[in-house]
C-alpha cells in the first residue's frame, strides 16, 4: 500500500498500512472487491490529484471535478458509479455511448471544457446553471458532475488518508 519510490520512516510504516487499510475494510481486500477499487482509485488517481490540486491552487487557479454521471461502462458492485476517464465518451461523442444520451447534459460538459480552454475558467461568466469554484486548498472544494451538478468539498477519504500517511513520508519527497 505505501510504494517503495516514497521516503518513509521504517517503523512507522506497518502501522500506516494497517490503519490506511482499515479506512476501506476490515477484511483482506481479496475478500472484499469494491473495497480494493476504491483504494486502487483512491491511491491511484484521487488522492494523488487532489495533492496536487492542493499545492497548485497555492500559486494558480485550479479546477476540481469528479465525474459521477450515467451508466457505467464498466462497474464492479459496491463502487463508485463511473470509472476513470468516462467523461471522454460524452465530450467526444463515440458511437457506444449509452442508448439515451442525455444532449442537454453533454452540451452542458462541453460547455465547461470550452470555457476552460477559452479563459482558463469553466464558469467565467454568471451561469444559471452553476459557479464551479475554484480550489482552494483549505477546503478543497470540486465540482461532483452528476445529473444535478453539485459542489462537494473534500474528496472522499482524502483528509483522513492524508494525515495517516504523512506519519510516515519525510522529505525530500519523490512522489505522493
Amino acid at each position: 500500500m505505501i510504494s517503495n519510490k516514497l521516503n518513509t520512516i521504517g517503523n512507522e510504516v506497518k502501522d500506516v498500512v494497517h490503519d490506511w487499510k482499515k479506512i476501506y475494510t476490515d477484511v483482506p481486500f481479496a475478500q472484499n472487491k469494491a473495497a480494493f477499487v476504491k483504494y486502487s482509485s483512491d491511491a491511484g488517481y484521487i488522492h494523488p490529484l487532489t495533492r496536487q490540486a492542493e499545492l497548485t491552487s497555492q500559486f494558480a487557479p485550479v479546477y476540481m471535478y469528479q465525474f459521477a454521471y450515467g451508466e457505467p461502462f464498466l462497474n464492479v458492485s459496491g463502487t463508485e458509479h463511473v470509472g476513470h476517464a468516462e467523461e471522454l465518451m460524452y465530450l467526444w461523442n463515440l458511437p457506444f455511448l449509452p442508448v439515451g444520451i442525455d444532449e442537454q447534459f453533454r452540451t452542458i460538459l462541453i460547455k465547461f471544457w470550452t470555457n476552460f480552454i477559452t479563459y482558463q475558467n469553466p464558469t467565467p461568466h454568471y451561469d444559471d446553471i452553476i459557479y464551479w469554484p475554484k480550489v482552494d486548498p483549505e477546503n478543497l472544494e470540486y465540482l461532483n458532475i452528476n445529473e444535478t451538478l453539485e459542489i462537494r468539498t473534500g474528496p472522499r477519504n482524502y483528509l483522513e488518508v492524508k494525515n495517516i500517511r504523512e506519519r510516515c513520508i519525510i522529505e525530500p519527497y519523490t512522489i505522493y
